[in-house]
Formats: structure tokens, C-alpha cells, sequence
């Protein structure tokens, strides 16, 4: 394996991590809001 294969394959993994966890964390601060 190649040094930009790996850092192409961190870079799309941390694409993929945000856009997963970004509505994830935006359901639980909505769910924080409804239930005290």
C-alpha cells in the first residue's frame, strides 16, 4: 500500500464518519431538547 492510498482512504473515512455522526448528534441534541 502506497502513503497516499492510505491517507485517500483516512480522508474518505472521516467523509463518511461526519456525515453519518453529524445527523446522529443533531437527533440526540433534539431528543436532549424534548426530554429534561
Amino acid at each position: 500500500m502506497t502513503d497516499g492510498f492510505v491517507s485517500r482512504l483516512k480522508a474518505s473515512l472521516t467523509k463518511t464518519r461526519q456525515r453519518f455522526l453529524a445527523p446522529l448528534e443533531e437527533a440526540m441534541l433534539f431528543h436532549k431538547k424534548i426530554s429534561p
